[in-house]
């Protein structure tokens, strides 16, 4: 049965390659022999002892074709790492059915239009998302809050141009990171609710449209190393 699921993983990543164009990043994917071929030592893969894939990490891989759908039939998949790549077009909502998935990273792409309000239908035991240096628009949607074990939240330098979910935001008790700067959000108020994360240790809130002063409600903190607001439109005074 060992052999039989191994050789299931390889042609489905097999499957992959031929979807994405075979790109020449890819090269190594290929068998040499029956014998001693394995998918664990291709470039990106990571398995356990088993020959099951639980990692694909292809930064910087050029690869600009869509997420094809394959990829989820790899059911033990829990990380998936493309950033500084040349994605385009919407979230890729085919990651929805990556029933593993704790970590993903689509930073450093050329993703556009809004966020998808079920973005909630990835798994719920995703601890890392990281969706920056893209071009996202419109509102980040209170989906967002469907993750509980949710560590880091990137959006930072994307389009978003309406507002984010703060109360939804400050429900995720268990952010260490949590970055949304550089966008051209709402007007408005630092949130009072950022105050929940009492875990955070990066704040980074530059260039979003804050205005007002520091609320005290952030004064619980305590495990902050970085707190950014500048280039913003606040005033009033500094919190002692």
């Amino acid at each position: 049965m060992a052999k039989l699921y191994k050789g299931d993983e390889l042609q489905t990543l097999l499957t992959i390659k031929r979807d994405w164009g075979s790109p020449a990043a890819l090269s190594s994917w290929k068998v040499r022999n029956s014998v001693s071929s394995t998918h664990c030592n291709w470039e990106g893969v990571t398995c356990t002892s088993t020959g099951q894939v639980t990692a694909l990490s292809f930064p910087s891989f050029h690869i600009a074709k869509s997420i094809p759908a394959s990829v989820c039939s790899l059911k033990n998949l829990t990380l998936i790492d493309l950033s500084n790549n040349n994605l385009t077009g919407d979230f890729p909502m085919v990651l929805y059915t990556c029933s593993a998935l704790r970590y993903l990273d689509l930073s450093n792409n050329q993703f556009s239009s809004g966020l998808p309000h079920n973005i909630s239908k990835l798994s719920s035991e995703m601890l890392h998302l990281n969706l920056s240096s893209n071009a996202f628009i419109g509102d980040v949607p209170l989906a967002i809050a469907a993750f509980p074990k949710l560590k880091s939240l990137l959006l930072d330098t994307n389009s978003f141009n309406g507002s984010y979910p703060s109360t939804a935001i400050g429900g995720l008790m268990e952010l260490e990171l949590l970055t949304l700067a550089s966008n051209t959000f709402v007007p408005g108020l630092v949130p009072n609710e950022f105050g929940k994360l009492k875990n955070l240790k990066i704040l980074w809130l530059l260039g979003m449209n804050l205005t007002g002063a520091i609320p005290g409600a952030l004064s619980p903190l305590t495990e902050l190393t970085l707190l950014d607001m500048s280039e913003n439109k606040m005033k009033g005074r500094i919190l002692e």
